[in-house]
């Protein structure tokens, strides 16, 4: 228990642990039913290369354009809960949508699923915002790495479930009614999802530091943001760093895909495959990456990460069939299964107090900027080079986005100050 904590609080944050663990597997077993299988369905349903890089990009594209809207939206609700609840629900009935656009739209189903999944990205530029903020005043800085880590931990344990279920139920299913099974169900699961967040108590808005009572709109952000260059600049030295790594590292989604299916020909049960073997290795070094974190600090841990990351497209490169594809998994899910909560974790360390809802949508703005450029770059990349000369240049890219973070943290590092609280 931490020291100045009650008995009583310390059972509250224990049960908010266990229901923030609760969500994050209903959570990650919907999503497992939908995301890993939105590249293969669009290519059985004749979707192009573009389109296969615009089902991450489209999202991308509408976050940037609802993520400050949203932060002035959030920042309206001191209590933050229900609004994240209600726009969880609302992201989560386009998986029905997507599941019944073959039937809606049958003379342009690639590019009405394409549509389908850019416009669910409005409410979940919302759900991440609000969640984002809302979370944040409930788990104290001093257990994140730990609480995230366990939380990722489970929700990787489970998220294999659908991962080795769905693959082949969909492969033994007529075109498009596997997906639409798979997609019905991934629904119901974000219903779960939703009903688990109420049970997390949410501390009373008077008991933690938000302005509430100034919210950070964008014009105001643009009036102060010198300003706020000065007074935070380990944030803002966050933000670039991770700018230019989310470039770096989504360049190659979209050709994973696509090489996967079209120059190996992987199945739905082998795209299941292959993110099983990443997911078991995710689930082997979570507590690793939790307890690096811990010992060298947040950032410095999600440089190593990223660097690890750097590495695959280049062992995808060489490799000549899939089961050589779902060996090197095993090393992105050592590396990059701890990414997301280590970027987390690392934008709460460094994000002021201070409107802080506003500050967490400039960062996702950024990120979501960076994903909606860089896969239709690494698409480019494969027209002019080829995608095995894309993969090689795209590993080398992504060290350097690694090694933005690395600097981030060095230049920071020496410019702290025992008076500056936002020091890494």
């Amino acid at each position: 228990m931490d020291k100045g904590r009650s008995a009583a609080d310390e059972r509250t944050l224990q049960r908010n642990l266990r229901f923030n663990e609760y969500n994050g597997i209903a959570f990650t077993l919907g999503f497992n039913l939908f995301n890993p299988f939105l590249g293969i369905f669009a290519l059985r349903l004749g979707a192009p290369d573009s389109y296969v890089a615009l089902l991450s990009s489209l999202p991308a594209v509408t976050a940037v354009l609802a993520m400050i809207p949203s932060a002035r939206l959030v920042d309206r609700f001191p209590r933050k809960k229900w609004l994240t609840a209600w726009f969880i629900l609302v992201n989560r009935i386009f998986y029905l949508i997507a599941a019944m656009v073959p039937w809606l739209f049958p003379h342009h189903a690639a590019l009405a699923l394409v549509i389908t999944v850019g416009l669910m990205n409005i409410p979940g530029a919302i759900t991440t915002v609000a969640w984002q903020s809302f979370i944040a005043p409930v788990v104290p800085g001093s257990r994140r790495n730990q609480a995230f880590a366990r939380r990722n931990l489970l929700m990787s344990a489970f998220g294999l479930i659908p991962l080795a279920l769905a693959g082949p139920l969909i492969d033994s299913m007529p075109l498009p009614h596997g997906y639409q099974v798979a997609f019905t169900v991934a629904f119901l699961l974000g219903v779960a999802e939703m009903l688990l967040l109420l049970g997390i108590h949410e501390p009373d808005p008077a008991e933690h530091t938000m302005s509430t009572a100034e919210p950070l709109s964008a014009a105001a952000l643009r009036l102060r943001l010198l300003g706020t260059l000065q007074r935070y600049p380990a944030y803002w030295r966050y933000c670039a760093a991770a700018f230019f790594f989310h470039i770096t590292w989504m360049m190659a989604w979209p050709l994973f895909t696509i090489y996967n299916v079209e120059y190996l020909g992987a199945s739905n049960s082998w795209i299941a495959i292959i993110n099983v073997v990443n997911t078991v290795a995710s689930i082997a070094t979570y507590r690793l990456w939790g307890r690096l974190a811990d010992r060298i600090g947040t950032i410095p841990a999600t440089a190593v990460s990223a660097a690890g990351l750097a590495v695959f497209p280049v062992l995808v490169a060489v490799s000549t069939s899939l089961p050589m594809v779902t060996a090197m998994n095993i090393f992105v899910g050592a590396f990059g299964g701890a990414l997301a909560f280590l970027l987390f974790n690392a934008l709460l360390e460094v994000t002021p107090d201070t409107n802080r809802t506003g500050y967490i949508a400039v960062y996702n703005t950024l990120v979501n900027v960076a994903a909606a450029v860089s896969p239709m770059i690494g698409v480019a990349l494969k027209a002019a080079l080829t995608i095995h000369g894309a993969f090689l240049l795209t590993g080398l890219l992504r060290l350097m986005g690694a090694g933005a973070f690395w600097w981030a943290y060095r230049v920071s590092l020496q410019k702290t100050r025992p008076v500056q609280s936002t020091s890494l």
